[in-house]
């Protein structure tokens, strides 16, 4: 970005800026004091939140007149006195109702030639920083490392780095609106909602199913458009893998969405286990298609028992031991204290292989066979032990190694 970019776009920002005379108001009189009072505040957020924002403005304004007005310059003083930026601001959100984005106001009105307005609607790196607020000042500081890039670009060309901030903010916004096709935008036979009424759920592609879980994008895309990049990238497998913190990684994604696209992969796992409950379990296979979706994605082995009633009915599923199997681990006092727990008729020995390759090593044969002679001492039967792979499971009843 160009000085005569800079000097365009700023233009354009004050001229359709309808709050800029109370903007100007604002600074002439905070950038004079050395703490806020509640009074001060209030004008700020009535300017940060103008038409359209109402609700906002009010919850804000609710909470500022709720706290002492002595507690609010007292934390207002110790912030302006601070020298480190984020603890500056992480002081500041202290005052309730006080995010990270009217921290920023709060400076750049007390030192406009330091700091700029940021708005999460248009920076990714600042929207995921202020949806996990917990997480903001044990992270890499986004907001910081963008100012900084603002106040060099303001250092060469001799201008504040609040007019730099707001001529990005102006450019960012309309480059955002040019290049997002909003789903209102799609049309609508064509939208998933529509199509679902019309066509029912089949006629979905995953893109538009995720779409419709998901229900927003983000600035530079729509639902949609979101759904197919994360699926091409990830696939659903993976996907489905991904842990909270790694789904917030991904560009686009916060912490609602996040806990969204888990919620949906726990729901179909369940709902897959719950058409399994009922059934007797018969051979391996259906050892396999209970067990596969408690076990897919794990990053360890699990070693699990399913508890059988005298239909070979499953009862109970319970994990014994998490890590790499051995002897202590799978010890037969803990395997079959359960099953007693619990009246089991018999039992099925399960446990997940993460390699994907569901050969049994010398330590599953033994601890196999250590199992089922205490299960012939106590007259419990182990039906099978049953390896799952990722694709693929390992029988040791069908290659007869119980007996």
């Amino acid at each position: 970005m160009q000085l005569q970019e800079v000097s365009e776009w700023l233009q354009k920002y004050n001229s359709k800026n309808e709050s800029f005379d109370l903007e100007k108001e604002i600074e002439n009189t905070i950038s004079r004091k050395i703490f806020l009072t509640k009074e001060d505040l209030i004008k700020i957020v009535k300017w940060r939140f103008p038409k359209g924002l109402e609700k906002n403005r009010e919850r804000v304004i609710n909470f500022l007149e709720q706290m002492d007005g002595s507690e609010i310059e007292k934390i207002t003083r110790e912030a302006f006195e601070i020298e480190e930026e984020s603890k500056k601001i992480k002081k500041l959100c202290k005052i309730k109702g006080v995010g990270i984005s009217l921290a920023s106001c709060i400076l750049t009105f007390h030192n406009p030639e330091k700091y700029c307005v940021f708005n999460t609607h248009v920076y990714d790196e600042i929207f995921k920083i202020e949806t996990r607020p917990n997480d903001i000042f044990s992270t890499p500081d986004h907001c910081l490392e963008m100012l900084n890039e603002i106040r060099k670009f303001s250092e060469k060309y001799n201008l504040m780095v609040r007019d730099v901030g707001k001529a990005l903010f102006k450019k960012n916004c309309e480059e955002s609106k040019s290049n997002n096709t909003r789903i209102e935008d799609i049309s609508q036979d064509e939208r998933p909602r529509e199509k679902l009424e019309r066509d029912g759920p089949d006629s979905l592609s995953n893109d538009e199913l995720l779409a419709l879980i998901m229900r927003t994008g983000h600035q530079k895309e729509n639902a949609i458009a979101m759904s197919n990049r994360l699926i091409k990238e990830y696939g659903l497998d993976k996907l489905s893998e991904c842990s909270l913190k790694e789904l917030q990684e991904i560009k686009g994604i916060g912490f609602a969405k996040a806990c969204q696209i888990i919620a949906l992969f726990e729901f179909n796992k369940r709902h897959a286990i719950s058409k399994r409950e009922g059934k007797p379990i018969k051979c391996a296979k259906d050892v396999y298609e209970y067990a596969l979706p408690l076990l897919l994605g794990k990053d360890k082995e699990h070693f699990m028992i399913l508890h059988l009633d005298s239909k070979n009915k499953i009862i109970k599923d319970e994990i014994i031991s998490i890590g790499i199997l051995n002897a202590s681990l799978v010890h037969p006092r803990e395997v079959f204290k359960s099953a007693i727990k619990e009246s089991a008729n018999a039992i099925v020995l399960v446990h997940n292989h993460p390699s994907g390759d569901v050969e049994p090593s010398k330590v599953d044969e033994d601890v196999t066979n250590r199992l089922n002679e205490t299960g012939k001492l106590l007259k419990i039967k182990i039906v099978d032990h049953v390896i799952i792979g990722k694709d693929n499971y390992y029988s040791f009843r069908d290659n007869q190694k119980i007996t």
